[in-house]
């Protein structure tokens, strides 16, 4: 058997005929979908048909659906042309989906599914909606889209662009991403095909769910509670991407349980795209515990509920007995010690809080300790400083993309080990940012540090700015709805990561929301306005310019001896080459002896290399452009501190004397 005729008869589509598409007369709309000229072929496809698809002269398009409503092979199309298609591997992987998934001809995804035998269309077509909502990519193209086609009538029913056209860019991908040969597209879609409709995923419709669902909620759908269930259960359902099942089973209950003020999804979906607080699982097992007439009530109820909706946990395994070591042999264990990222300040595997009033500068510090850490520089002050380069990942939840960017051209030259996640390339792609508090978005994070780390950029540092952008539907005054953010934050650390994340003040003045955040904290750092000058109203706060702000900083808690000072007026400024820096109380920007400036650091480099560092090396060394990496040294020179105009740079008797003040515990003499 041939290429052509095994892959033929891999599909097995309909035979009252397909399409041919014409790729030289292709368009491209605004979204990037490609638009081959399509024409029908009223006859069964052939092996020729295929040949010419795989050499690229003419591409081809399967029919699912025959005129007897049946379908051997089915298909999801996803038109989501920034589509990460690793996760949706992943994703298919976890839910153990027998399908293949190719690359699309615009750069999308299409998951193909495979059957032995005919299926009814209706019911194939059916299960792909539930496999789409189970995917969160509810109202994406599925195939066959009719039931049935008309015997001998013009329309032959929708077609499929199938994989391997051509030059072969949209290839069948293997699980780990990897691009499969022709052959292996083959043998893989005899490995996945099923036997039948997987009549356990079965849903039965929507219909059928929501009156499982409806079942199991009637004991607890009382008069007064109406509202804040309906909001609960379909806050979690509308993340979920399930927002008419949740509907149908809001309708289920009005009809059982009577009550017609209640919310709907297209209400609580506007209330989450707005950045509203719509609350979910958590909120929603509270609610039922509190109103079941007991613990093994409210038990049952949820778990029938997630049976219904099809989202449920899947069972645990045996429980396992927590591991007990000895005390001599803990002590005696070869552990590895924190290191110190920041001189007296920040230790590695920390969690972290930066947190004030609106508009003090919470961003700002937070962006300029990420720099510090990525490019070695001290912290604020000269004693906190940084003795390695670290790898940072800056995760921003609320800034324009176009603001966020000018806050890092403002700061100066930018550093190579910083990764930023943007919120509006985020929104952008997938129509909703990252939510900290939901468990899927925490599996997908941690993919992600997966990736970064497999790429050899795994992140030592990371920054989460803001707590309040970042997570949705929680109520931050609630303890027990902090639990699954906490248990995530913890997790990180114990990874080996460091998490400083960013957070708003309360009308109080201190962080907003409930106290058990801050237990789990080795450092909290606060901001707050000045105190009001003499004259001004009780309460008042020193005016400040926006590119200039003066407010106090304050370390409010640390593991072990607080830095010193703990506690000192901190003002944003900008240096000689106009980058924005700080300047700290006590500490003057112009006292050689107490503030080290970035020219000295290069100085120190190269008396550390005698003789064997050009300029390019100091640009390279601290990511420079080649205009700053000029500056400094010509600025040394000048200063007779630094020799080699025109050739390989050392530090002169003046310099190594000017270091050795700087840094007395070393030897530049």
């Amino acid at each position: 058997m041939t290429v052509e005729e095994r892959f033929l008869n891999a599909f097995r589509p309909a035979m009252q005929g397909c399409y041919c598409a014409d790729f030289s007369r292709a368009a491209t709309d605004a979204k990037g979908k490609v638009k081959p000229v399509y024409s029908a072929i009223h006859r069964s496809p052939t092996a020729e048909d295929v040949l010419r698809h795989l050499s690229g002269e003419r591409g081809l398009l399967f029919i699912p659906v025959d005129t007897e409503g049946r379908c051997q092979f089915a298909a999801i199309d996803i038109d989501d042309y920034k589509l990460d298609i690793p996760r949706l591997l992943w994703e298919l992987s976890k839910r153990g989906y027998r399908c293949v998934v190719a690359r699309s001809k615009s750069g999308g995804a299409h998951i193909y599914f495979f059957f032995q035998g005919a299926q009814n269309a209706w019911e194939v077509r059916e299960w792909l909606v539930s496999v789409a909502a189970d995917l969160g990519r509810a109202g994406d193209e599925i195939f066959p889209k009719q039931d049935t086609v008309n015997s001998g009538g013009e329309d032959l029913g929708n077609g499929i662009n199938l994989p391997y056209f051509g030059d072969a860019r949209n290839t069948a991908l293997a699980e780990d991403g990897r691009a499969l040969t022709l052959e292996e597209f083959l043998t893989r879609i005899e490995e996945v095909r099923m036997p039948g409709l997987p009549r356990a995923e079965l849903s039965g419709g929507s219909s059928t769910q929501a009156q499982a669902a409806a079942e199991a909620l009637l004991p607890v759908w009382l008069d007064s509670h109406r509202n804040d269930l309906s909001l609960e259960l379909l806050g979690w359902l509308c993340r979920k991407g399930l927002h008419e099942l949740g509907d149908s089973i809001i309708e289920e209950l009005k009809t059982r349980g009577g009550g017609t003020n209640v919310l709907n999804s297209t209400e609580v979906q506007k209330r989450l795209d707005k950045g509203g607080r719509v609350p979910g699982l958590p909120r929603l097992t509270e609610h039922i515990a509190s109103l079941a007439s007991d613990g093994a009530a409210a038990a049952a109820i949820l778990t029938a509920l997630q049976k219904a909706c099809g989202l449920q946990e899947k069972p645990k395994a045996p429980a396992a007995p927590y591991p007990i070591v000895s005390a001599r042999d803990f002590v005696a264990m070869p552990l590895t010690a924190r290191t110190s990222l920041v001189k007296s300040v920040l230790l590695s595997r920390s969690l972290a809080e930066i947190h004030a009033w609106r508009g003090i500068g919470k961003t700002w510090i937070a962006m300029i300790l990420a720099r510090c850490l990525a490019m070695a520089q001290p912290f604020l002050h000269p004693d906190w400083t940084v003795a390695d380069k670290h790898r940072v990942l800056f995760v921003d939840g609320e800034m324009a993309a176009i603001d966020l960017q000018d806050r890092f051209k403002m700061l100066g030259p930018v550093p190579e080990r910083l990764d930023i996640m943007v919120s509006e390339f985020l929104w952008g792609a997938e129509g909703q940012g990252l939510i900290l508090n939901d468990l899927d978005h925490q599996v997908r994070f941690r993919a992600t540090l997966q990736k970064l780390e497999a790429e050899g950029r795994r992140p030592e540092v990371i920054f989460f700015d803001n707590l309040s952008s970042l997570t949705s539907g929680i109520d931050e005054n609630s303890n027990s709805e902090q639990d699954e953010l906490l248990a995530f934050f913890r997790q990180l650390r114990h990874d080996g990561y460091t998490v400083i994340f960013v957070h708003h003040d309360g009308k109080g003045g201190v962080q907003r929301g409930a106290s058990r955040r801050e237990d789990f904290l080795d450092l909290v750092i606060h901001l707050e306005k000045p105190k009001a000058k003499k004259g001004a109203e009780e309460g008042d706060a020193e005016e400040v310019g926006p590119l200039e702000p003066k407010f106090r900083f304050e370390f409010t808690k640390t593991r072990g001896r607080a830095p010193n000072p703990s506690s000192f007026m901190l003002e944003l400024v900008t240096d000689e080459l106009g980058n924005l820096t700080t300047a700290m109380e006590g500490v003057s920007r112009k006292s050689r002896a107490q503030k080290i400036e970035q020219k000295e650091y290069v100085l120190r480099y190269i008396a550390q290399n005698d003789g064997k560092v050009t300029r390019t090396d100091v640009m390279k060394q601290f990511e420079l452009s080649k205009t700053t990496a000029n500056e400094h040294v010509t600025k040394l020179i000048k200063a007779g501190w630094l020799s080699g105009a025109a050739g390989p740079l050392r530090a002169t008797p003046a310099g190594a004397n000017r270091l050795g003040r700087l840094w007395p515990d070393e030897d530049y003499l």
